[in-house]
């Protein structure tokens, strides 16, 4: 893992050197070209820190060893959910995210029947920020008797500071498959949280990934 950490670095350092050259001259191509590299030479380390942590915190949960784990690699399915779950902590950028894709990778780790269950969790905590979370426990709450779901304007009156920014949330619950359409009487419908959407919050806070709190308003 180090080595290939390394190798990462350098080729990426190395990379940005010469982009930094070709395109900026002077005091500014010079100031760039020795910052730049040094900040993401430390970007790829601490990613590569926390591709291990996951690794690490995830076979220890599962009570696997070296040779236990590098047999269960041998399934390609089983490979899969390694590799998902080790580039999302690449990308993650909290320790929230490491916890959560521990957990999802440690259970298709201990039991096969949850193999598939546990990619799309690996794949949901790695589109999902804690934005996405506070909407959706929102959407988990029952609406009005009278009313089919919520609509858009009392979603965006529950978080008035996302302002049209509730579009782009709202899409990638969907497309993570964490809401439903639901239609009530007179034609009325709304977003509700989906049974996925539902049992994915419920296996955010077993895994200790983060506290979702409903937001106050402000």
């Amino acid at each position: 893992m180090r080595n290939s950490v390394e190798l990462a670095v350098n080729v990426v350092t190395t990379g940005i050197s010469t982009f930094v050259g070709a395109d900026v001259g002077g005091v500014l191509g010079a100031q760039l070209g020795s910052v730049v590299p040094v900040f993401i030479a430390d970007a790829v380390r601490r990613s590569g820190v926390r591709v291990a942590s996951v690794a690490e915190t995830s076979t220890a949960l599962a009570g696997l060893n070296g040779e236990s784990l590098k047999y269960w690699l041998e399934t390609p399915r089983n490979a899969a959910l390694f590799t998902e779950a080790l580039n999302a902590a690449w990308q993650a950028l909290d320790e929230d995210k490491l916890k959560t894709l521990s957990q999802a990778l440690a259970d298709g780790l201990t039991d096969d029947a949850v193999l598939e269950l546990s990619r799309l969790r690996v794949r949901t905590t790695a589109a999902l920020d804690s934005v996405h979370l506070l909407v959706l426990e929102f959407l988990t709450e029952p609406p009005r008797p009278e009313r089919a779901g919520w609509s858009r304007q009392e979603i965006l009156e529950r978080f008035p500071s996302l302002g049209p920014g509730i579009d782009p949330v709202l899409s990638t619950l969907d497309q993570s498959g964490c809401l439903v359409d639901v239609s009530g009487y007179g034609g009325s419908s709304g977003r509700q949280a989906s049974e996925y959407g539902s049992d994915y919050l419920e296996f955010v806070r077993r895994a200790g990934g983060v506290q979702v709190l409903t937001a106050d308003e402000e």
